[in-house]
């Protein structure tokens, strides 16, 4: 769902690899660090705030599925957190918002946080303007995965 996402996706036959990412994301490190002037501490900076933001929004994701009741058992003789779930879920979002206001506590973080948002803003926007539709439409997402898989399925009556 990014931008170029079909070149992004694309894995080379003979080595296996996604070779087009690779040189993508080695072009975008290098100009990272070419503009650096401080800007490159900014950037891994962000990138922690984004890590702990990911985390704890992930945890909070299984805390509206725990509380919904649409988390499902996991299957015999696999680890489950059981009754456990929800402290240990709940000590995680703590711990993640707790992480994130120490990282942008400090006045010299301020900017990081400046940045942080900026960078939520740009994938919310993204997500309204270009990947909400598509979703809805099934042209995205694992809907498109599954609707595809029962197509080959039909076609070839496995």
């Amino acid at each position: 769902m990014l931008p170029f996402s079909r070149l992004w996706s694309t894995v080379n036959v003979k080595t296996a690899t996604p070779i087009y990412t690779i040189i993508g994301v080695g072009v975008f490190s290098i100009i990272i660090n070419l503009l650096s002037g401080g800007f490159v501490t900014n950037v891994l900076s962000v990138l922690n705030v984004s890590l702990y933001l990911t985390y704890g929004s992930t945890c909070i994701a299984v805390l509206i599925g725990h509380w919904r009741g649409i988390i499902p058992e996991a299957a015999p003789g696999y680890f489950s957190l059981g009754r456990w779930l929800f402290p240990v879920t709940a000590t995680c979002v703590a711990f993640s918002i707790a992480v994130i206001v120490f990282m942008v506590g400090p006045s010299s973080s301020h900017i990081v946080l400046l940045y942080a948002v900026a960078f939520e803003a740009i994938g919310a926007i993204w997500y309204l303007v270009a990947v909400r539709g598509r979703l809805r439409r099934g042209q995205a997402g694992p809907g498109l995965a599954l609707q595809a898989e029962a197509e080959e399925e039909a076609v070839t009556g496995a």
